[in-house]
Parts: C-alpha cells; structure tokens; sequence
C-alpha cells in the first residue's frame, strides 16, 4: 500500500527503528541476566550474583513500556475482535477510532502521572544490588508512555486518512 507520509510520521517511524534496536538489546541482556541466575543456582560451588536479579527487573520493565511504543504504532495490541469483524464497514472504522482515541487518552493520562511520580523521586535513591540511580528505572515508565502517546498520534494520522482514498492508491 502506497500511504502519504508526512514527516513527522517518517520521525516516528525512525523512532520506532530504534526503539526496535533497543528492544532486541535489551531482551538478550535480559535473557543472559536470567542465564546467569539459572546456571548459578544449579552449580552449587557458584553463588548467585545478586546484581542479575536487579538487571533483570529493569530491563523488563524498559521492555513493557518500549515494547508498548512499537506496539502502538503497529496496532497489534490485544483485543478481542470477534463482534467487530461481524459490523458493517463504517461502524468497524467507528470502533477502530474510538479505540485509538481511547489508547491515545490512555497513553496521554498515564504520561502525564509518570511524569509526576518521576519529578518527585529521590534523586539518591539508589537500587539495592546496583548502586544504579532508581531514577533510571522509573524514568522507563515516563519515556515509555511518551513514545507510545507519539506512536499513537502518529498512527492516528494514518487510520484517519480516507479509505477510498487508500484503495484507489493499490
């Protein structure tokens, strides 16, 4: 399908290219995290570092919200689509708009209150095993949302776009 893009939606697309990139990195850290706990917990002369249990929490809490945004501008978010499928076609793109704008309220809300309990943690506060600032962590929430509030804007753009228009263009 040959869809107009604007710039914006080429940045998001750029964005998400990295957020990608970041997600890959970050699940195989995570897994060598989980590795390294497995594998020291069975060989009993090896103590488990407690610093993998930490790593491993962090990076998936980054994964969740990163992965929102990637998920937000595919729209491959879980839903059950079962009475949907069996509406007409201007009462399907009716559900379909409401439940962007429902996601982009959603994404928009929850940035706002990460960005709240992120201005008033601790700037000491450090984590337990790491020594890693807890500002790090909580920031993923933050970054996260914002990224998935973009990622909505920007599909929004697209879903909105007229359908004869888009079926003309194939």
């Amino acid at each position: 399908m040959n869809k107009k893009r604007n710039g914006y939606q080429e940045f998001m697309d750029f964005v998400d290219g990295l957020c990608q990139k970041l997600l890959i990195a970050m699940m195989i850290m995570d897994l060598a995290c989980v590795l390294i706990q497995v594998v020291c917990r069975w060989i009993p002369s090896i103590k488990t570092p407690s610093w993998t249990e930490e790593i491993a929490r962090w990076l998936l809490v980054w994964l969740t919200f990163l992965g929102a945004s990637h998920i937000a501008k595919t729209s491959s978010y879980t839903r059950v689509d079962f009475f949907v499928e069996k509406m007409s076609p201007k009462v399907k793109r009716a559900v379909g708009i409401f439940s962007k704008i429902c996601m982009l309220v959603f994404s928009g809300f929850f940035s706002y209150k990460a960005l709240i309990v992120f201005t008033t943690v601790s700037v000491h506060e450090k984590g337990p095993s790491t020594q890693l600032p807890m500002l790090l962590m909580r920031s993923a929430v933050f970054v996260g949302m914002i990224i998935t509030f973009l990622q909505m804007i920007s599909a929004g753009g697209i879903f909105l776009e007229d359908p004869e228009e888009e079926e003309s263009s194939v």
